[in-house]
């Protein structure tokens, strides 16, 4: 325990020094995974119309894994969202709040806790045991985990919240400053791919349905993109019916492989309005940042992949050279 008080200490400590929410969320999980010796432990934060619990950072999983999604209410993340109370239990699957999702890895232990902000739920920090159980001390620990860095991840995602598009939840212009700085450092040599990607005939939806029904265009396409980004990724509402994605540390092939995914999301999953299933498709154009080349640049080549799609008819993914 003692070797606990330590790590909890240190948590404490460098919570505040950690000032991106995705910087933080990347403790808060890491820490939680080593502290419990658990392969898997993830952040969920409600979505601002308080209704999804969006998978925004997880430890222990490869990156682009197809997430799983949650209502509040729903499953044993869901259950602590709404209740506002540890979950703690090492038989998951046997819990009357459990719920099979596709996808989903088989666990053996489980406990949640609330991330509070005041008197409102904003996520959930779970740690899930594969092959282990879970003591109520381990719960404890989470409890206490969550109750430290909630206050932060408030911060942080208040922060956010002025960076970001409040139709689709995607960042805006004022994001993309903060995410993707225009210059890059002179010593970088990891890569970076951006995604611009652009609802197909989306004037057509509008005319047909109404801005009303396009709208939850918009914001479907928004939530299946943000599905297919990591944490550390950026999905930002480009303009209009243009979004744009940004992928640091990913080369040219893994960014075609991401396109193509939110390309057959978007496509098989028509936005439900109103009674009816309206389809939509996207086009996507790809490129990796060359030696030197600064933001605006590379957008450009992105752009031009894009326009390339449209022009090979679109529902396809193109890449620049």
């Amino acid at each position: 325990m003692r070797d606990r008080l330590g790590a909890l200490t240190e948590l404490a400590l460098a919570v505040p020094r950690r000032l991106s929410l995705e910087d933080l969320l990347r403790l808060v999980v890491d820490r939680s995974a080593a502290l419990l010796e658990a392969k898997h432990a993830s952040v969920r934060l409600l979505d601002t119309g308080r209704e999804h619990l969006l998978a925004t950072c997880r430890s222990g999983q490869p990156l682009h894994l197809e997430p799983v999604e949650f209502r509040l209410g729903e499953g044993l993340v869901g259950r602590v969202a709404e209740s506002g109370e540890v979950l703690w239990t090492n038989e998951p699957e046997h819990h009357e709040a459990f719920v099979q999702k596709p996808n989903a890895k088989p666990m053996d232990a489980f406990i949640g806790a609330p991330l509070m902000a005041g008197t409102e739920c904003m996520g959930v920090l779970s740690v899930v045991g594969e092959g282990q159980t879970f003591s109520e001390e381990d719960a404890s620990i989470v409890a206490l985990i969550a109750a430290i860095c909630a206050p932060y991840l408030e911060i942080a995602r208040l922060s956010r919240l002025s960076q970001v598009d409040p139709l689709t939840g995607a960042l805006n212009r004022r994001g993309l400053e903060t995410s993707f700085p225009e210059v890059p450092p002179q010593d970088s040599i990891s890569p970076v791919s951006v995604i611009m990607a652009d609802i197909d005939h989306f004037k057509v939806i509008n005319d047909e349905y109404g801005h009303a029904a396009g709208d939850e265009v918009l914001k479907h396409v928004s939530r299946l993109l943000s599905e297919v980004v990591r944490a550390g990724d950026a999905l930002v509402r480009y303009g209009g019916e243009e979004f744009l994605l940004v992928l640091p540390e990913v080369g040219l092939g893994r960014a075609l492989l991401v396109a193509e995914r939110a390309r057959k999301a978007i496509a098989e999953q028509p936005t439900p309005h109103g009674g009816v299933r309206i389809a939509a498709t996207i086009s996507l154009g790809v490129a990796e940042r060359k030696p030197g080349e600064n933001r605006g640049e590379l957008l450009a080549r992105a752009d031009e992949a894009l326009y390339e799609a449209k022009a090979k008819g679109r529902n396809c993914v193109a890449e620049s050279p």
